[in-house]
């Protein structure tokens, strides 16, 4: 299994900054799990988590070209022992009346909550690291899944550093 590294982005919330953001690295031919952007609390800034492939080398390489963006203020890899990390995932699954007891113990289990029921479906709610999410998808095959989407990984650091603590202009 391939390792997968979460690098923290903080930019000027300018349009066009995340789309020369991924340009950048599918020209360096990174492969991007997943990503996020947001504004913080600061509406100057949007904060940018990248998931990728690959080893702390190839994250260095990643900090190292995402600077080279003009709108990126600061770049950090986020250590997985490190940072709080996580992921949020809606998921409708068939389910008829008879099976909505399983349904719902499977939710509890993984800590879903089940935010619909339909006539013939039910919708949950998941938050957690991608792998849990990954096993939470594993058990409701058997069910059916209708509709699934995933926001991909954010991330904060552990402790009282903060991305702002890193001085810019």
């Amino acid at each position: 299994m391939e390792n997968k590294q979460i690098v923290s982005l903080l930019a000027y919330n300018r349009p066009g900054v995340l789309q020369r953001i991924t340009g950048l690295f599918a020209r360096r031919g990174f492969n991007i799990e997943s990503i996020t952007a947001g504004v913080t609390q600061d509406e100057r800034y949007s904060r940018i988590t990248v998931m990728l492939s690959g080893d702390t080398s190839i994250a260095q390489q990643v900090i190292h070209q995402a600077l080279k963006v003009v709108d990126v203020t600061t770049a950090t890899i986020l250590p997985e022992e490190d940072s709080i990390s996580s992921e949020l995932m809606l998921i409708k699954v068939r389910a008829t009346p008879a099976e909505r007891a399983a349904i719902f113990k499977i939710a509890v289990t993984y800590h879903a909550t089940v935010v619909n029921v339909g006539q013939n479906s039910m919708t949950m709610q998941a938050t957690a690291m991608p792998h849990e999410l990954d096993e939470l998808i594993r058990h409701l095959k058997k069910q059916g899944i209708l509709e699934l989407a995933r926001t991909g990984m954010t991330a904060l650091q552990c402790g009282d550093t903060c991305i702002f603590d890193v001085e810019r202009d």
